[in-house]
């Protein structure tokens, strides 16, 4: 008969890296009988892609990190040009108000003038008719002037 070289306890050591190896990968070496180069080959090609993976989350949250900040950039750059384009709005509504209040005040003034001229009747001797076609006038220009303010306040609130 043969002799065996090996040991007993070389043997039941074997069978427990056997069975560790068989718990890791998921594969009994007893079941399938591959060559041992290729297991190794295996083993370092999982041990890689392990390593890869650990490279890849640090990337990863590298890469979400620079998202995240360009998105709140972006936000930010968007609030602010929001921002200053409702105040230039709001400037030229400014603006548009004062020149219509400026050429309203000119007008009113030349309106008053109109009708303060009309109620200097320098004791001129005229007659009931003229009198009244004066206060007509005078109610027709003291109307417009009131309608004036009416359509700048209308104005005003549109805006």
């Amino acid at each position: 008969m043969e002799e065996h070289d090996e040991d007993p306890g070389e043997a039941s050591v074997t069978s427990v890296l056997s069975e560790n190896q068989e718990a890791e990968s998921g594969v009994s070496t007893q079941e399938v009988k591959e060559d041992p180069e290729k297991e190794v080959s295996e083993e370092i090609k999982e041990e890689k892609d392990k390593e890869s993976e650990k490279l890849i989350v640090p990337q990863r949250l590298i890469n979400l990190q620079r998202d995240l900040s360009a998105l709140v950039t972006n936000i930010q750059t968007a609030a602010d040009a929001k921002e200053s384009t409702r105040r230039t709005e709001l400037e030229e509504t400014r603006r548009l108000r004062l020149e219509w209040l400026e050429n309203d005040a000119r007008s009113s003034k030349e309106k008053f003038e109109e009708i303060s001229k009309g109620w200097s009747i320098d004791n001129q001797k005229l007659i009931a008719q003229e009198l009244q076609e004066v206060l007509n006038n005078q109610q027709k220009l003291c109307s417009a002037l009131v309608e004036d303010k009416k359509k700048l306040i209308t104005t005003c609130n549109r805006s």
